[in-house]
């Protein structure tokens, strides 16, 4: 709604969300920037460091930065509430990517060697996130490139579709949008991932085996379902999920934005 691109705002970002009932913006936090949303309607429960309460029309929620937040639409109605797109610096950044993929929310905790029905049930639901990497050291570098988080920067996620609960993605059809331009529009969201259940299965048995659990709550960014975007200063890559608002990244040109904290 406002930006750089919308507005010319290089200290403002505002933008709209809307949760259809029994969805929700999972908790996160903002370690660098203060945060705040206004719910125009609808209502739920927002979830802050300090607790859960109910949350509606005209209220105000102000997160600081190094705090978290969440809303859950617990309503009969379409709720409005936070924001969308972010605007990511790539100064300094060797070789930047954009990396559409879908987020499998998790609703209860999966032990390791669990069966596929298991691991079904206990996925809430799926939805569209935007994985933001650099690579900036060699691939063969494996070390290196574990120690720095397997290249990842950033990380934008929409909010979770319970209607595609056990993590099903039949019928959902996502489109991809670089700088105005349709990239991709595709109906076989695991063409190059592999199928989400499987990867939920790995990932459990993987934490299990160095004693750790995939727990509630958790989610899982199941991997880029086109090739790798490698952006450019000045593109906006928008990521279009069938069943929900679209979720964008914009990469600001003035490099007077080099002293602006990125989000």
């Amino acid at each position: 709604m406002i930006d750089q691109k919308t507005a010319s705002s290089d200290k403002l970002l505002i933008g709209r969300t809307v949760l259809p009932p029994g969805a929700r913006h999972d908790k996160q936090g903002h370690p660098n920037v203060d945060e705040f949303f206004v719910v125009i309607k609808g209502s739920g429960h927002i979830t802050t460091d300090t607790g859960r309460e109910s949350s509606g029309r005209g209220d105000v929620i102000f997160t600081p930065r190094g705090h978290r937040h969440g809303f859950d639409n617990t309503g009969t109605e379409d709720a409005a509430v936070p924001p969308s797109s972010r605007t990511i610096l790539v100064e300094n950044w060797t070789k930047p990517a954009a990396e559409p993929e879908l987020a499998v929310h998790l609703e209860k905790t999966l032990s390791p060697g669990s069966d596929r029905a298991t691991t079904m049930h206990a996925i809430a639901g799926l939805g569209p996130a935007i994985e933001l990497a650099d690579v900036d050291h060699p691939s063969e570098d494996v070390e290196g490139t574990l120690s720095r988080n397997i290249y990842q920067r950033h990380l934008i996620m929409g909010p979770c579709q319970i209607v595609y609960a056990a993590g099903v993605p039949e019928g959902l059809r996502a489109r991809v949008e670089r700088s105005g331009v349709e990239i991709a529009d595709m109906t076989d969201l695991e063409a190059l991932t592999g199928e989400l259940i499987s990867i939920v299965q790995l990932t459990a048995n993987v934490l299990g085996f160095f004693g750790e659990t995939l727990d509630a709550g958790h989610i899982i960014i199941a991997g880029s379902i086109t090739k790798p975007i490698w952006v450019q200063r000045g593109e906006d890559i928008v990521f279009h999920l069938l069943c929900c608002e679209p979720i964008s990244i914009h990469f600001p040109v003035n490099k007077e934005w080099n002293e602006r904290i990125p989000i």
